[in-house]
């Protein structure tokens, strides 16, 4: 499992080991639980592989599907009010791009190949 503080009340929790769900919103305030998302499958809102990116000034993180070569990217704010049912669009990362992918910030993405 991977952590990521989003801000003083929100921890991102990655877990790639325990379906259906890649990915885990925890609020630290009431100690619970606040949604699951990024579903695993093939369907058009689901994950076959993950890779989850926050900034700290933003209000978005960025999730790549490396198998699918897509990644879309959540607002926070919107993840907290529809929870799993929250699927903004996604977008196709170019097929002559490497598989290794990095977020700078919300305009900048770095890509090795």
């Amino acid at each position: 499992m991977v952590y990521n503080k989003i801000n003083n009340r929100l921890v991102l929790v990655e877990n790639w080991h325990t379906p259906p769900y890649y990915l885990e919103l925890w609020d630290l305030n009431k100690d619970s639980l606040v949604t699951k998302f990024a579903k695993r499958g093939n369907g058009p809102h689901e994950f076959l592989s993950c890779y989850a990116s926050f900034k700290s000034n933003t209000n978005q993180l960025h999730v790549f599907d490396i198998i699918k070569r897509q990644g879309t990217i959540y607002n926070i704010d919107s993840l907290l009010k529809h929870g799993n049912q929250y699927h903004p669009p996604k977008f196709n990362v170019p097929s002559f791009i490497g598989n290794d992918i990095a977020t700078l910030d919300t305009s900048t993405i770095l890509i090795f190949t």
